[in-house]
């Protein structure tokens, strides 16, 4: 009922209101003025996006496979559990797994979780290719998987 009666007041409030249309007049002699306004919008800087260089996907037996498809990053990946999901970080690489359904990305595209039903092998296999590449597994828990690692031709792999 109050809101009512306070719209009835505002809705005769605006239509008593008699809108002009004419224009003011010139006042020779007077400079205008320049006003301010505050800018609403910035352009943004040009950016480059750059194409994820490892890959999530599944391979015929059902075993998950990471890979490094630059070829020469020097990856710093950890795999650990987390309740039922398999989490993937790298540090330094982006990560694409339009090949694993149900799988997320995060932490810019470094981090993948993936639930640990998606993979119906028994395997993680990474390749990591070339460059100088660390993987660190998490013992903490049980991964529900082996753990299969190709270091590429780095230095320290």
């Amino acid at each position: 009922m109050l809101l009512r009666n306070w719209l009835n007041r505002v809705t005769h409030k605006f239509s008593s209101l008699r809108l002009s249309t004419r224009r003011r007049p010139v006042v020779r002699g007077l400079r205008r003025r320049s006003i301010a306004v505050p800018q609403l919008a910035e352009a943004l800087e040009e950016r480059t996006l750059l194409a994820a260089t490892l890959t999530a996907v599944l391979d015929g037996l059902g075993n998950l496979v990471i890979s490094d498809t630059s070829g020469s990053a020097a990856n710093q990946l950890a795999v650990s559990r987390s309740a039922n999901d398999i989490v993937i970080t790298d540090v330094t690489q982006e990560f694409d797994v339009s090949g694993v359904s149900g799988s997320a990305l995060s932490d810019g595209n470094r981090t993948i979780t993936i639930p640990s039903a998606s993979i119906t092998g028994t395997k993680i296999l990474v390749n990591s290719d070339g460059g100088s590449d660390n993987l660190t597994v998490d013992l903490n828990t049980d991964l529900g998987f082996d753990v299969d690692y190709a270091g590429g031709t780095g230095s320290t792999d």
